[in-house]
């Protein structure tokens, strides 16, 4: 996982926190303009990217900066508190990512202590976030957890979902479908994935590490109006959140025969 990547997965978990606790409020905090930039972004993403299905929420087009004015903004800070903590020591966290954050993305490198400096603050804030997710769940302390999977149609997932898209994909056997997919484990341990058929089981893909690519390929025993696709994360510890797995998420699919 690269710097820019890290930052990436930080701006993502702070949107679902923003999502979480203020919704929509926060377009309320930035000028028509600011907006009309954001739409202006998805509509030339959208158009450069047909093949795919994107976000309609413009909160996935801000930046660090913007969620940073987000976050520790006086009129917004009271809902995000109980996630991050004193603002004393959020803010120089967020200040020091807004700084950090183009270096990367411009191709201009990072001196070590910056890459340590960055993949300590994005993995501090990624915990606060998941903890808080959460809330008195203690197992988010000993095991590790799916933040985000994502079909190659765009559906997204995030731990624990298992709900079927407003409108399943249209596929044949012989089809593949690819996933990314991305996790953290509080532990820093090794971590497994597979994908199989929630229909035909010993069909599945394997991957390991805190980011995975992982491939279904579809069958003819996958015919089905409602055939899912289920990821599963294992840690290689002997103990596990659910028995013998530690997370799952599943994607529903309109498989039909040819």
């Amino acid at each position: 996982m690269g710097i820019y990547d890290d930052v990436a997965a930080c701006e993502d978990a702070l949107r679902g926190l923003v999502r979480s606790q203020i919704g929509i409020r926060w377009t309320e905090l930035f000028e028509p303009e600011d907006l009309a930039t954001f739409e202006r972004k998805r509509r030339e993403d959208q158009r450069a990217r047909r093949g795919t299905i994107l976000a309609t929420d413009l909160l996935d087009y801000t930046e660090m900066r913007h969620l940073k004015d987000i976050v520790l903004g006086q009129r917004f800070w009271p809902e995000f508190k109980s996630a991050l903590g004193k603002m004393k020591d959020i803010r120089p966290y967020f200040n020091r990512l807004t700084d950090l954050r183009n270096v990367p993305a411009h191709a201009r490198q990072l001196l070590p202590f910056e890459e340590d400096l960055v993949r300590g603050i994005t993995g501090e804030i990624r915990n606060l976030v998941m903890r808080h997710r959460n809330g008195e769940n203690l197992a988010s302390r000993h095991w590790p957890e799916i933040e985000l999977v994502t079909d190659q149609f765009g559906n997204r997932r995030v731990g624990g979902e298992t709900g079927p898209v407003d409108k399943p994909e249209y596929l044949f056997p012989g089809d593949t479908v690819t996933f990314t997919c991305r996790a953290r484990d509080p532990l820093e341990g090794v971590m497994a994935w597979t994908c199989g058929s929630s229909i035909s089981h010993p069909n599945f893909d394997a991957a390991s590490g805190t980011e995975a690519t992982l491939i279904w390929k579809v069958r003819p025993e996958d015919v089905n109006e409602q055939s899912w696709a289920i990821i599963t994360l294992t840690s290689e510890r002997g103990d596990h959140r659910r028995g013998d797995h530690d997370a799952t998420v599943g994607f529903r699919y309109f498989v039909a025969p040819r």
